[in-house]
């Protein structure tokens, strides 16, 4: 299992979504965190994702202000992303059982 951590410094941009897709098909990674998107999740178009076969995302919530941390993934992996408070704690799941807690600031 591979896993990423990327301060992407905003996704919004050609350039780096390009980078981001080049990324994903040279290194296949099972999750891949991404760090100041500055922009919405949703702002990204659907066949993006899918073009690199991003199926499932969890984002942290930093009300009033948008999400700094991404977790995205496919269907071939059985995860659970939970980003408990805004210090950005995370756990993850695979298949029911607890397999990392990582603790973030950004």
């Amino acid at each position: 299992m591979k896993i990423i951590f990327w301060n992407i410094r905003g996704i919004g941009n050609n350039e780096s979504r390009i980078a981001l897709r080049d990324m994903y098909h040279s290194n296949t990674p099972s999750l891949v965190f991404i760090a100041e998107p500055m922009v919405m999740y949703d702002s990204i178009p659907n066949w993006f994702w899918n073009n690199i076969r991003v199926t499932k995302y969890c984002v942290n919530t930093r009300e009033p202000l948008i999400p700094n941390l991404w977790a995205v993934w496919g269907s071939e992996v059985d995860f659970t992303v939970t980003f408990v408070e805004a210090k950005i704690p995370l756990k993850l799941f695979l298949n029911d059982k607890q397999t990392l807690v990582l603790k973030l600031r950004l």
